[in-house]
């Protein structure tokens, strides 16, 4: 059942992959269908209630409060990376193995030569003693977008191993029993 479960939720060819992830959720009783420590992990990760707003109600589908459109978007992130298998354990062991080399400085030559090639090259102080202000400024510039460019990749890559962290982790939470009612949800609405 795991193995069915870990297919469903990650190989590029699941019926999960053609099935309308938000629709299924909604449906009347499928919250119910998972157990109650189930839904109070799921819960768990929400964010907290705002001070004005009641805590959380583990009997209420989250998709019937203010989280809707944050999930359904999610859903919708999930599986058009679903479709392009990038929750397979392939492809997130890659990512995380090239977010590795990018901070260890592996691209840091071929970006430098990208750059200089699409950006031409700034004349460096050892060989011209003499460098303008606005030589100067265009230096720092390009500077910051390098940086920020390595940080954007670093952010990307960090939010790929918590997305596939948290994946695990709702593998490991929905029962079998949940499993095959959205399974049954899916046929159903192929019908």
């Amino acid at each position: 059942m795991v193995n069915d479960q870990k297919k469903l939720l990650s190989s590029a060819n699941s019926k999960l992959g053609k099935a309308d992830l938000s629709a299924i959720l909604r449906k009347e009783g499928a919250w119910n269908t998972l157990a109650e420590h189930t839904r109070r992990e799921i819960y768990m990760l929400l964010p907290e209630p705002r001070a004005s707003e009641p805590d959380h109600n583990v009997d209420v589908n989250p998709l019937d409060t203010r989280y809707r459109p944050y999930i359904e978007e999610e859903a919708r992130i999930f599986l058009l990376d679903l479709k392009d298998g990038k929750e397979g354990k392939k492809w997130r062991d890659n990512a995380i193995e090239a977010g590795a080399e990018l901070r260890a400085g592996k691209f840091d030559e071929w970006a430098a030569m990208d750059k200089d090639e699409k950006w031409g090259a700034i004349p460096d102080e050892k060989d011209n003693d003499i460098i303008s202000e606005e030589e100067d400024i265009e230096k720092s510039s390009q500077s910051m977008i390098m940086n920020a460019s390595q940080g954007l990749s670093t952010r990307i890559e960090t939010d790929s191993t918590n997305k596939s962290e948290a994946i695990n982790d709702q593998v490991e939470l929905v029962d079998g029993a949940a499993t095959e009612h959205v399974q049954g949800l899916i046929e159903n609405q192929k019908k």
